[in-house]
């Protein structure tokens, strides 16, 4: 399975659907990387490894903030209601 990476510049303008395919994705090649990849001596491993984290730490970041802002734009909705 070829691994396809959302480009960082992109992940604003990728769809919750995407964003979630893509975390499914990298967090099940992260796990078929073995859960001892950071004290491996295979240097390609490693980089593997730090490599698919810090893609997966992006796309959950989006998403966090995506919720948070979804929280507060209902918040202000039921607030403009009540004037």
């Amino acid at each position: 399975m070829q691994l396809r990476v959302i480009k960082p510049n992109d992940i604003p303008y990728s769809s919750d659907s995407e964003l979630s395919r893509s975390i499914d994705n990298l967090t099940r090649k992260l796990r078929e990387t073995g859960h001892n990849w950071r004290m491996s001596r295979n240097e390609t491993m490693k980089e593997k490894g730090l490599f698919l984290e810090t893609e997966l730490c992006y796309l959950q970041r989006e998403v966090m903030w995506r919720k948070k802002r979804e929280l507060i734009h209902k918040e202000y909705m039921k607030n403009i209601k009540r004037y």
